[in-house]
Formats: C-alpha cells, sequence, structure tokens
C-alpha cells in the first residue's frame, strides 16, 4: 500500500473520531449544510462523503473550512493536506485557510508555507500584516520577507496612460453653451488609480452615473455610463491632441443603431468642455447633443 494512501485511510479513521458519524448522508445534504453554515452537522456530513469519496479534493476542503469552523483547527488542517495532494494544492483559496488553520495552531513554518501560494495568487501585503491570526509571526524574518514579497501585488494603476483624465477630477457646476446652469458634476478616482467614478446631478432633476478606466490590455480607454432611468451607453476612448474622445453604439427601441461621441478637453483656468454628438448615418455626419463648461467648485 503506498504511503499516501496509507495516511489517507489513517486520516479518515481519525476524523471518524474526531465528530459523530451519520450514516446515509449525500454529498448534496452535505453541500446543503454547508450552505446553511450548519458547521457541526456539515463536517459530520463532509466526514462521510470522505469516506465514501476518499480521492474527492473538494469534499477534504470543505470538511477542513465546517472543522475550522467549530475550532478543530488539528483535523481542518489535515483535511486541506489531504485537499491539497489531491489536486488542490496551488488553490489560494485552500492555502489561506490553511494557513489560517496552521496560524491558530501556532505551526509558524506551515502557516508561511501556505501563505506563500496565497501570496504568488495575488494577496494584498495590508492584508498580510493586518489579519490578526498572523499577529504572533509579524516579527520574525521568514514572515517580513513573505511581506516584501507580497508589496509586489499592491501596484496600483499608475501608468501615465491612467493619468490621462486626471484633468476631469474635482467637483463642478456645469453650464450650457447659454451660460444656463445644467446641473453639478462629481468626478473621483478610486483609490487605486483604476477608475473614474463620475455623479451627475441635471438642473432639471435628472441624474447619472459613470465609470471610466484605461484598459491596458487593450490600450483604450472604457466608459460605462447608466442613467437614472436605466439607459446605458458603453464607449471607448483614446487620447486625441490633449483631448479624450470615447466612441460608442446604441440601438434605439425601433433597432436603428445611433453612434455617440463624448470628448472632453481640458480648457484654461482649469475648466474642462464636454461635447456630446450622435450620428445616425454611420458617422458620416454628427448633431450636437449638449455642449458643456465644467466650472471648478472652489472653496
Amino acid at each position: 500500500m503506498r504511503t499516501s494512501t496509507l495516511r489517507m485511510l489513517l486520516l479518515i479513521g481519525l476524523l471518524g473520531s474526531a465528530v459523530p458519524f451519520a450514516y446515509g448522508q449525500s454529498a448534496a445534504e452535505a453541500e446543503r449544510l454547508l450552505q446553511a453554515m450548519d458547521w457541526p452537522r456539515a463536517a459530520t456530513a463532509y466526514q462521510q462523503v470522505v469516506r465514501r469519496e476518499p480521492r474527492n479534493a473538494q469534499a477534504w476542503f470543505r470538511l477542513g473550512v465546517a472543522l475550522s469552523r467549530v475550532g478543530d483547527y488539528d483535523q481542518a488542517v489535515a483535511a486541506f493536506e489531504q485537499a491539497g495532494q489531491l489536486g488542490m494544492a496551488e488553490s489560494p483559496k485552500l492555502a489561506w485557510e490553511a494557513a489560517i488553520g496552521y496560524a491558530k495552531l501556532r505551526k509558524e513554518d506551515k502557516a508561511i508555507e501556505w501563505l506563500a501560494t496565497v501570496v504568488d495568487g495575488g494577496l494584498r501585503s495590508h492584508i498580510l500584516t493586518t489579519t490578526p491570526e498572523f499577529g504572533f509571526m509579524t516579527e520574525e524574518p521568514s514572515f517580513q520577507a513573505l511581506t516584501l514579497r507580497a508589496t509586489g501585488n499592491d501596484r496600483t494603476c499608475t501608468a501615465t496612460e491612467h493619468r490621462a483624465l486626471d484633468f476631469w477630477i474635482g467637483d463642478w457646476v456645469v453650464y450650457d453653451q447659454d451660460r444656463v446652469r445644467a446641473g453639478t458634476d462629481r468626478v473621483v478616482k478610486t483609490p487605486d488609480g483604476c477608475a473614474i467614478v463620475e455623479t451627475w446631478t441635471g438642473a432639471l432633476g435628472d441624474g447619472g452615473r459613470s465609470l471610466t478606466f484605461f484598459d491596458l490590455t487593450a490600450g483604450r480607454w472604457k466608459q460605462v455610463w447608466i442613467g437614472d432611468t436605466g439607459g446605458i451607453v458603453e464607449q471607448l476612448g483614446e487620447a486625441v491632441e490633449g483631448r479624450l474622445q470615447f466612441l460608442g453604439e446604441t440601438v434605439r427601441a425601433d433597432g436603428t443603431k445611433t453612434l455617440n461621441r463624448l470628448t472632453l478637453t481640458p480648457l484654461d483656468a482649469g475648466r474642462v468642455r464636454q461635447q456630446a454628438e450622435i450620428s445616425t448615418d454611420g458617422g458620416r455626419t454628427w448633431v450636437v447633443q449638449f455642449d458643456f463648461t465644467f466650472v471648478r467648485v472652489t472653496g
């Protein structure tokens, strides 16, 4: 008998003595108990599942989750180890649960071993350093080295391309071509610098939001506008001679297609011009929908 098979059978035996055994529970019943977060009964049910299906990696993982939630960390990490040996070793989710379990048991080396997999999966350094279970390890060189390694996942959207719309960030009073107040606009950048969120409040009570971001893979800006009546406009944009121009297409209720063009241009004195145009002939001619001037709110 191979060592891994023997270890598996021994583990099943240990788990059988750790939780009451309930015969007749199916995998579906075990999943139902897991979804209901009935952890003691879920642990019992998944114990039976792994007895019937000893090579079911997901069942071993779920058994470990249930056991950890009832505080049986010794048996939980054993189940996680088994799930890893059955093909889930590279799963950041499994690695995180195993690391927490080993940390609860104050087994630093094993916690670090599993945390390395989570870091490789994209764990941010601040999560690593602020998780209470790992507090006892923060002064250890191995943990500090892992934290330093995790800083490689902390990169935000700081490339020059992501800053092409910085001139639009701020709180604005918006006027139309006749200098009549059209509304107010608030434009903020997300903390990671990866997206711009706009909140529009029109003078007539209309409103809406847009999410704008630079897609590094596509090399294009993208914007999704959602009006308060449910209308949606999706557009792709690029920088053109110091301004940002977006182009999109909408389909009307009657099936006709309309091209939309939105241009944002920085002006003097910190102002911004926003011009929206539509075309119903495939872009041969354009009609101006609105031509706004954004004046920054100060004080």
